[in-house]
C-alpha cells in the first residue's frame, strides 16, 4: 500500500499567500516599460506561480521523482522555446 502524505494547512497558506504576492508582481511589472523583456518577466512569473501549483496544490512535489521530472522538462522546453523567440525577435528588431 503506497504511503500517503497529508500537507499542513500553514503550508497551503503560505503558497497561496505566496500566488497572491506573484499576481501582485505580475501587475507592477505590466506598468513598467522594460520593452521587449516586459513577456519575459510576465513568464517568468507564470512559470514560478505554475511550479508552484503543480509542486504543491497537485501534490508533485511528495509523489513520483519521474512526474516531477517530466514536468520540469515541460517548463525547460517552454523556457527554451521563450528564449529562442525572444532573441529572434531581438535581433529582428
Amino acid at each position: 500500500m503506497s504511503e500517503h502524505h497529508i500537507t499542513p494547512l500553514r503550508t497551503y497558506l503560505i503558497i497561496a499567500a505566496s500566488l497572491l504576492f506573484l499576481s501582485g508582481v505580475t501587475v507592477w511589472v505590466s506598468y513598467i516599460d522594460l520593452g521587449s523583456f516586459n513577456i519575459v518577466l510576465a513568464m517568468l512569473v507564470a512559470t514560478v506561480k505554475a511550479s508552484l501549483v503543480a509542486f504543491f496544490f497537485m501534490h508533485l512535489l511528495w509523489d513520483d521523482k519521474k512526474k516531477s521530472y517530466n514536468v520540469f522538462n515541460v517548463f525547460n522546453v517552454f523556457w527554451n522555446l521563450c528564449y529562442y523567440h525572444y532573441v529572434r525577435y531581438s535581433i529582428q528588431r
